[in-house]
């Protein structure tokens, strides 16, 4: 029987579909693949004929309620999973065709389907092959094709579009080479990531020496700060002492010119002596080198003065 609904079904999702999903449980991709019926008829039929070794009518995994058939010819094992109930027991013999259950909802799903998942084992049940990154399981879809029975199964295309699956057929074949880029694909996109996050840590590597070379930086510029504050106040103190030489200066040059004047003033009381010739027993070099000698002792009271800063 080439489908477990009487009336087909539509695949709502692939073999190997949606690996960063399936990844946390182990697997490489989905372990199996999900199905809806063409029409109302929920009823789930056994595709090939074999021993119930495992029923579950209470869900306690991810599976829900399920139901495992034992094919002993082919040593495969056939999982019926997600069934609103089951009609079948552990210890029964059926035939292909037989109802083994309802489509459900039970366990781990987003919504009313069927998820059909094989597995092959040994001659005492145990799976084999369990290395192969879906812990045994292979996809259901080429093994179907090979059954007899003429069930047309359809799946939707991006476009929403129902268009008949073909399994061993060109478009099947086209549709899983394209599932095979996509992984290549998706496996592509995980290596870039585990590159890009390397990058990321180098590159914090070097934003936390760039970090540490500015905080030196700021405190050099910190230190900087503070010498050219000390700096600032001595050109402020050198401004001051200017300033007062300047001043300083300034009262010598109005001396020098007041002494001057007195000098001048000196020579025209000498003549006006000598016209009344009261020194006329002096020589005018004697008279003129008193003046001298006075007015040398002046001016070094003058330096002197300016020595000790006074201004006066």
């Amino acid at each position: 029987m080439k489908s477990p609904f009487k009336g087909g079904f539509e695949i709502t999702q692939v073999f190997g579909a949606n690996p960063q999903i399936y990844k946390e449980y182990g697997f490489k991709g989905h372990e199996g693949i999900d199905l809806v019926p063409k029409d109302n008829d929920w009823d789930v039929m056994c595709v090939e004929g074999g021993e119930i070794i495992r029923d579950i009518d209470t869900p306690r995994d991810n599976y829900g309620n399920y139901v495992l058939v034992w094919n002993t010819t082919n040593k495969r094992g056939w999982w019926y999973c997600h069934l609103a109930q089951n009609f079948v027991s552990v210890g029964d013999k059926i035939k292909k065709g037989t109802r083994v259950g309802v489509m459900g909802n039970s366990g781990y799903s987003t919504g009313p389907h069927l998820h059909l998942g094989v597995r092959y084992g040994d001659e005492d049940k145990v799976p084999i092959n369990t290395d192969n990154e879906y812990k045994g399981f292979v996809d259901p879809l080429p093994i179907l094709e090979t059954f007899s029975g003429d069930v047309k199964c359809v799946w939707t295309d991006k476009e929403g579009k129902e268009r008949e699956m073909k399994w061993l057929g060109r478009e099947w074949g086209v549709e899983k080479d394209r599932a095979d880029n996509y992984m290549l694909t998706i496996r592509d996109l995980d290596k870039k990531t585990d590159e890009l996050k390397e990058e990321i840590e180098r590159n914090g590597e070097e934003v936390a020496k760039w970090r540490k070379m500015y905080e030196t930086l700021e405190k050099q510029h910190s230190s900087l700060t503070l010498d050219n504050s000390e700096k600032s106040k001595m050109i402020v103190d050198i401004s001051s002492r200017l300033k007062t030489t300047d001043e300083a200066l300034t009262a010598l040059r109005d001396t020098l010119k007041e002494k001057e004047l007195e000098i001048e003033d000196l020579e025209g009381k000498i003549i006006n002596l000598k016209k009344k010739n009261d020194l006329e027993q002096y020589s005018t070099g004697q008279l003129q080198y008193a003046v001298f000698i006075r007015n040398i002792n002046s001016l070094k009271k003058l330096f002197g003065r300016i020595k000790r800063g006074d201004k006066k």
